[in-house]
């Protein structure tokens, strides 16, 4: 699934059938301040949320695949919260420990989860 055309929405709700996002689907939709994802989603795309400027976005648990660089050029205030905890994290994205407790980290600098995060994002997971 791609985005509307830029301009349309400030608020987009994923349609619940929809079970992948597609590479850069989402990228530099500048006017979509709100995004909801459905709960059965299973892969997002490379760069699908890349300089997007939603203030969070909730990953479902149902999420198996997540592309590369997927929330490139994010910021700092921006957040991205997992609905899985940080261990189901490790297991289902392949993550170092070192990963995931950067991943945890509250800073104003970079975060990593392999070659899928390259953002100032902060990264938040379910406990």
């Amino acid at each position: 699934m791609a985005v509307p055309p830029c301009g349309e929405e400030s608020r987009y709700i994923v349609p619940s059938t929809v079970t992948e996002i597609a590479p850069f689907a989402f990228a530099c939709a500048m006017d979509v301040e709100y995004l909801e994802l459905p709960s059965g989603l299973l892969t997002i795309g490379e760069k699908a949320f890349q300089a997007m400027r939603v203030t969070s976005l909730v990953i479902p648990a149902s999420v198996t695949y997540i592309g590369y660089r997927a929330f490139h050029n994010w910021t700092t205030q921006q957040r991205v919260r997992f609905s899985i905890t940080e261990e189901a994290a490790h297991e289902r994205y392949d993550f170092s420990e070192e990963e995931v407790k950067r991943l945890r980290e509250v800073t104003g600098e970079a975060v990593g989860a392999g070659d899928w995060a390259n953002s100032s994002a902060k990264f938040e997971f379910q406990k």
